[in-house]
């Protein structure tokens, strides 16, 4: 897989597509993300990073079967980016808290195609696609 292969990843569906489902509640949430490197940005140590994005949505997401995030972070432990100095701000979220969290609060898939996929370069992208796919 390279870096070109940016399309929707699926992290489990709710529900099978060759399934006998009459009708199902689609949910497009926007941009997506956890704020680590904020909090490493500005020193802070925030308690509830990966439970703050996703509270005030929990009747929303819990009643919707298909979840689809537009992944507004990387989920790398790589914090070298070929963007520093370049860009005022980079995004980068734990791998293994970040999907766990994507997964308990229902994201079924992500779109992962935004001005931030490549905040920890190409390797953080690949990783990002391969920690998405491992938590499957």
């Amino acid at each position: 897989m390279t870096a070109t292969d940016a399309a929707a990843t699926s992290i489990g569906p709710r529900w099978a597509p060759d399934s006998t489902v009459g009708s199902a509640r689609i949910l497009l949430v926007g941009d997506t993300g956890f704020g680590l490197s904020y909090d490493h940005a500005h020193g802070l140590k925030t308690n509830d990073l990966y439970e703050a994005p996703f509270g005030r949505l929990r009747g929303l997401l819990d009643s919707s079967d298909l979840v689809v995030a537009n992944l507004e972070t990387v989920l790398t432990d790589r914090r070298d980016s070929p963007l520093q100095g370049k860009r005022p701000y980079l995004h980068y979220d734990d791998p293994t808290l970040g999907t766990a969290h994507l997964r308990k609060h229902g994201i079924t898939a992500v779109t992962y195609a935004n001005n931030h996929v490549m905040d920890m370069g190409e390797a953080g992208f690949l990783d990002t696609l391969k920690n998405l796919e491992d938590s499957n």
